[in-house]
């Protein structure tokens, strides 16, 4: 288990005040904060996020499946946290016109050598954690 990472509030889409994550949560919730924020947002880093719903509504969701799982293993590299990062991006085809990408991501602490993952959804309106390990 990892374990130079700290313990830190939890803090995905908002922050649960009580609930502490250590180990590859800390990480987990990072990838994933990356992967909500526009790049140049933050004044103190402006290398800092790929928006992922941002790039699927700006380019469409057939050329987003192409190509966003480089770029999201590229933005979640910077972290340097993590290693072997890989990410495998699926278009679902929900009917009635209503798509979205199911971002599937893996990596492994630098620490432990412990693999995790994650799931996110993402629509041309919004991304959501949908699952981590």
């Amino acid at each position: 288990m990892a374990q130079g990472y700290g313990v830190d509030v939890s803090l995905t889409d908002k922050l649960v005040s009580g609930r502490l994550v250590s180990g590859a949560a800390i990480v987990v919730e990072a990838f994933y904060r990356r992967l909500i924020t526009a790049r140049g947002t933050l004044f103190y880093d402006l290398a800092y996020g790929f928006d992922v719903s941002g790039f699927v509504g700006a380019v469409g969701f057939k050329r987003a499946e192409s190509v966003i799982a480089g770029m999201v293993e590229n933005e979640l590299s910077k972290d340097d946290r993590a290693y072997n990062v890989r990410c495998k991006a699926t278009l679902v085809d929900e009917g009635a016109s209503t798509q979205s990408l199911l971002l599937e991501i893996e990596a492994t602490l630098v620490d432990s050598d412990e693999s995790f993952s994650l799931t996110v959804g993402v629509t041309d309106l919004s991304a959501e954690l949908l699952a981590a390990s």
